[in-house]
């Protein structure tokens, strides 16, 4: 029920944020880690846990090889995707070679079960710090952005509106990157546009203008 409810909380606001679903990690922590506290018995949840195990065994070499792919891929075609790619490659060698050394050299047990986690883990980090965070926040900064607003601003005051973009979407990325505060209008169609009577910067995701442009 606890998360039942976050979900159908979830279900309500027009925009989806991974936020959202916070207030329920810690029962589904609880859930997760139910089949390590249960007997190793032939059961389905046991099943569940070699599974898991087997994963976080094999996630290192997964990674190595779907970075390198990945970087490849990005160099090829000169995207403008700045990570980490070498040292995270080497990280998840040394976890793929750590990892099979801990699995030739453990018994089967807690201490087996904990190190191949922590193997997993560790892979898990450094996927989010070397490549998804660096590339999460290249994609989401709005700095460059702000400023060049601001500086038409200054040149031609205006008030700033934002058409088709939540008071919890975009909007708060906009504001957070500014040095003021500010009280922006929120807009939902091109008709409302034409009922503005003030002079205004409007701001749109690129997919929503295109349409009123071609109008």
């Amino acid at each position: 029920m606890w998360v039942l409810v976050v979900l159908i909380g979830m279900s309500v606001p027009g925009t989806k944020k991974i936020r959202y679903v916070l207030p329920m990690v810690p029962t589904a922590a609880l859930v997760a880690a139910y089949m390590f506290v249960i007997p190793p018995q032939k059961d389905f949840l046991s099943g569940v846990r070699r599974i898991f195990l087997g994963f976080c065994l094999w996630f290192p070499a997964g990674a190595f090889i779907g970075i390198a792919v990945f970087g490849v891929i990005v160099w090829h075609r000169h995207l403008a995707l700045d990570a980490y790619y070498i040292p995270t490659i080497a990280v998840m060698a040394i976890l793929a070679v750590g990892g099979r050394w801990l699995d030739a050299r453990l018994k089967e047990g807690f201490a087996k079960e904990v190190a191949l986690m922590s193997i997993g883990l560790a892979a898990f980090i450094g996927i989010t710090v070397g490549i998804a965070d660096p590339i999460k926040y290249n994609s989401d900064r709005t700095g460059p952005f702000v400023a060049k607003v601001l500086l038409m601003q200054s040149q031609r005051p205006g008030d700033i509106v934002f058409f088709k973009i939540g008071a919890d979407d975009e909007a708060i990325k906009f504001m957070a990157a500014l040095d003021k505060p500010i009280k922006p209008r929120f807009i939902k169609s091109a008709e409302d546009i034409a009922g503005l009577r003030i002079s205004a910067y409007f701001i749109a995701m690129k997919k929503e203008f295109e349409p009123c442009r071609k109008r």
